[in-house]
Parts: structure tokens; sequence; C-alpha cells
């Protein structure tokens, strides 16, 4: 089996690409974010929709 192990720099070196590649994914979202003026829709539910009713059905309840 320690035939088919990489060496030491080459599991660092993907470790590295890795994380390069992290970086680079979380500057091209935060530029994205800031040029497109994107705004993210907040998860809470208002009250009166359809989704809060669902989400506050209980399990196992059916309509009646």
């Amino acid at each position: 089996m320690p035939q088919k192990r990489l060496p030491r720099g080459r599991v660092a070196q993907t470790l590295l690409v890795a994380v390069i590649i992290c970086i680079a994914n979380l500057r091209a979202v935060r530029r994205f974010r800031r040029d497109s003026a994107f705004v993210p829709r907040k998860k809470t539910a208002a009250k009166g929709s359809a989704s809060a009713a669902i989400a506050q059905k209980p399990v196992g309840a059916t309509e009646a």
C-alpha cells in the first residue's frame, strides 16, 4: 500500500491549491455582490404567508 500514497510535498501542494481556489471564489462572490448591488433575501417567513403556515403545521397532521 505505501506505493499508492502521495509524497508529502504533493499532499501539501494539493491542499495549497484548494485553499487558493477557495479564496479566489470568495473574492469573485464579493466582487459580484459589490458590483451588482445584490441583496440576499432574509430567510424568515412572513406571518400569514403560505410558507409560514406550512412551517408551523405539526408533523403528521392531515388537512380536513
